[in-house]
């Protein structure tokens, strides 16, 4: 017998080599570690970085996961489509291969699922890539509003498209606040149109008889929804812990007495402000009543206005974004607030929307 025979039949040495390969795996997260603790406090970014590129995926999969509608015929139909291939691949495998193996099998379907989602993401990945080629620099202030106002003028629309979408399963009627026969508050706008935003997971967890800042209820409106806020803002939870929201309904149209449907928009639905950006005071999303005037002006204390420049954007009634100037003629606002204003149609073009 060699000496290498008498190695290998010896456990000790032969074990050697995968403690040491432990024992590497340990120092290199512990060099990873107290790297990170060292350069957090001068440039936390580069462990950061990294970070989000290996590990960034898994709390956005966890969040789409949570807005899949889980309807049992549509699993069960997903879970029969795939036994149903998988059977078939098994039976031609051993038509061609006598040897051919369930596991044969179980590989190449999971490696069919892999592919088909990598595939997907290198879509995703190709489209970000071309717009961060072509976006303006996200690190100097103006590539930074633009980025801003992009994403606000975003979640605006997806709003806006949500309350059409409530519209058309209620009889055409607008998402309005509840209340108990005693006038109690009960649940805002923006909780009654959650299903139409893709957060059924937050709809099916509610008590719709119940005010909506009772205990019971706080698993629901702690969770903040992307829709209803601008990304990265500095203030994502009011006083008492709630997510907040960066954006408000036009008070004379959303929860209004005379505005129960789109259609009782006598003015126009694209010279009317449905939704528009806030700018402070911002409210909890699950709060009743959440509006506001816009007549009152822009970027003043309890009214619409934006933190990227010197006006704000507001979503109308038929879908369209427009981009108001704090400098704007009082009375054209006016005219855009008002639902049933019988003004003349308010000619306003700002300079910063195309």
């Amino acid at each position: 017998m060699t000496s290498e025979d008498m190695r290998a039949n010896d456990g000790t040495i032969a074990d050697e080599s995968p403690r040491r390969g432990y024992v590497w795996v340990i120092i290199a997260i512990a060099v990873v570690v107290i790297f990170g603790l060292c350069l957090a406090p001068i440039g936390g970014w580069l462990v950061e970085a990294p970070f989000t590129l290996l590990f960034g995926w898994v709390p956005y999969a966890a969040r789409a996961i949570g807005q899949i509608p889980s309807h049992g015929m549509s699993i069960a139909l997903w879970a029969g489509g795939v036994s149903a291939f998988a059977l078939g691949l098994h039976l031609a495998g051993r038509k061609f291969a006598a040897d051919w193996q369930v596991r044969q099998t179980v590989s190449v379907v999971t490696l069919i699922f892999a592919a088909t989602t990598a595939g997907i993401c290198m879509i995703g990945v190709g489209h970000q890539a071309s717009w961060l080629a072509h976006a303006p620099k996200l690190l100097e202030p103006e590539g930074r509003r633009h980025y801003e106002q992009r994403d606000s003028e975003v979640d605006l629309r997806e709003i806006r498209y949500g309350m059409k979408t409530f519209a058309e399963g209620d009889a055409g009627a607008l998402p309005r606040s509840t209340f108990t026969k005693h006038g109690r508050p009960l649940h805002g706008w923006m909780t009654m149109m959650l299903p139409q935003i893709g957060r059924m997971d937050l709809y099916d967890w509610l008590t719709l008889e119940g005010p909506w800042d009772m205990n019971y209820q706080d698993p629901v409106f702690d969770t903040e929804v992307s829709q209803y806020a601008r990304f990265r803002s500095e203030v994502s939870r009011d006083e008492r812990g709630f997510a907040v929201t960066h954006y408000s309904a036009n008070s004379r149209v959303i929860d209004a007495d005379n505005v129960k449907r789109l259609e009782d928009v006598a003015d126009g639905l694209g010279n009317t402000i449905l939704i528009g950006d806030i700018n402070d005071q911002f409210p909890a999303w699950g709060r009743p009543r959440n509006g506001r005037d816009p007549a009152i002006g822009l970027n003043r204390p309890g009214g619409f206005g934006s933190p990227y420049d010197d006006g704000a954007q507001f979503v109308m009634g038929d879908g369209s974004v427009k981009h108001l100037s704090q400098n704007i003629d009082p009375e054209v606002l006016r005219a855009l607030s008002t639902p049933q204003g019988n003004e003349p149609p308010a000619q306003y073009q700002d300079p910063k929307m195309p």
